[in-house]
């Protein structure tokens, strides 16, 4: 019963970062497309994830980006059998 709920709180929780997430991206891109004229909301998304970039060295932004794409692929092949 516990590991069941478990396993629904963390279906849950993963959903909720990917929503987050891919708002967090729609948001970037925004930004991209229209530059300051996109919106408080989205300037103060593009400086404070300008911010997260600049706090760490460049050695942390590469092993973050590496976690990222280990985590991508190690899911795909997971759904894939």
């Amino acid at each position: 019963m516990f590991n069941k709920n478990l396993g629904v709180l963390k279906a849950a929780l993963r959903e909720l970062v990917e929503i987050g997430l891919l708002i967090i991206a729609t948001l970037l891109l925004v930004f991209l497309f229209f530059g300051k004229s996109a919106g408080s909301f989205a300037t103060s998304v593009v400086e404070n994830v300008g911010t997260l970039a600049e706090a760490l060295s460049p050695n942390g932004l590469i092993a973050l980006l590496a976690v990222g794409v280990f985590i991508l692929v190690f899911d795909r092949f997971r759904r894939g059998q």
